[in-house]
């Protein structure tokens, strides 16, 4: 599914959990040849957002 040679960009979501000082969130980012660049960060509230928001931008959930 995921090769280093990629041509066309893959778009992934990576989730990170919130603490006391920072919400949890979804960051979207875009891989194309193994590069990965980190294109924007959205909070949400938990996975179920995260997966609502990752379905949004048409990318792939990476870690959840």
């Amino acid at each position: 599914m995921f090769y280093e040679n990629e041509i066309n960009p893959v778009i992934e979501a990576h989730y990170t959990n919130g603490s006391a000082r920072w919400s949890a969130s979804v960051q979207i980012a875009e891989r194309v040849g193994g590069d990965r660049r980190f294109t924007h960060e959205i909070p949400v509230t938990g996975k179920r957002e995260a997966r609502k928001v990752a379905a949004q931008h048409g990318a792939i959930p990476w870690n959840f």
